[in-house]
């Protein structure tokens, strides 16, 4: 009888590391193709909130500018 691991279960334990390690490959292949979907929707919703925030902070200053200019003309 020899002693250690025969060559059959060797050949079986690579093989379930190869299957294993292909697994764990499309797995990370799926999450970085969602994390692209992900940057890609958050760039779609960032041209909508970055065109609100322009609007909005140019409105505040127009009524800031109005207000400062009436309480110019009232001081005079």
């Amino acid at each position: 009888m020899e002693e250690g691991v025969s060559e059959e279960a060797i050949r079986d334990s690579e093989q379930i590391m190869r299957n294993e390690y292909a697994a764990l490959q499309n797995q990370l292949l799926l999450l970085k193709q969602k994390q692209m979907a992900l940057i890609d929707t958050l760039r779609h919703l960032e041209v909508p909130l970055l065109k609100s925030r322009k609007l909005q902070a140019n409105q505040t200053g127009y009524s800031w500018w109005i207000s400062t200019t009436a309480q110019k003309a009232g001081h005079s």
